[in-house]
């Protein structure tokens, strides 16, 4: 865990592997912390190796914090993704996902401000914890059940098909030449 002085860029740990495995089919997971102290804005950057295929992965990032003394103002994995503030009845937390993300070395960066202890609900020291998912996905194979759906729609259509040829009579066409 890093602690970030007011006004500094905090970390940059490499979270090479071993990532927690596993996190689901296709995808890895790794606990991520830090400490703010001091009041004003602070930039925590993490590294990261994204071990997917650049066309299928992607990665999500959620932090969990106390509103009251922290305000998150953006974040971004690698340069790019969507980012979403929720504020619950026990806390907030900030979501951060991309898609398309590069196989290879990547960054997470997120930006806040923390809240002067002088303030009302202030505080001089946060500790934000979070987790970051990466996810591949293979090419996409229909679950079995949709697979027999598959089946019996294609026999279905051939019994239709079986039947309504006994009941259509073709009659040969004659030529005459005169």
């Amino acid at each position: 865990m890093q602690t970030l002085e007011e006004g500094s860029l905090c970390l940059r740990t490499q979270l090479m592997q071993p990532w927690r495995l596993p996190a689901g089919p296709g995808a890895v997971s790794k606990a991520l912390s830090f400490d703010v102290q001091g009041s004003g804005a602070f930039t925590a950057v993490f590294s990261f190796v994204n071990p997917f295929a650049s066309a299928t992965a992607g990665g999500s990032a959620v932090f969990n914090f106390d509103p009251d003394v922290i305000s998150f103002t953006s974040g971004n994995i690698s340069g790019g993704g969507t980012v979403a503030t929720v504020n619950g009845t026990s806390g907030a937390s900030i979501q951060i996902d991309r898609l398309g993300l590069l196989q290879g070395l990547q960054t997470m960066s997120i930006s806040g401000t923390l809240t002067p202890s002088n303030a009302p609900g202030g505080n001089s020291f946060a500790r934000i914890g979070g987790q970051l998912t990466l996810t591949g996905t293979a090419g996409i194979v229909p679950e079995p059940a949709t697979w027999a759906l598959f089946i019996l729609g294609f026999g279905a259509i051939g019994a239709t098909l079986r039947r309504r040829s006994g009941a259509v009579r073709v009659s040969k066409a004659q030529l005459h030449f005169a």
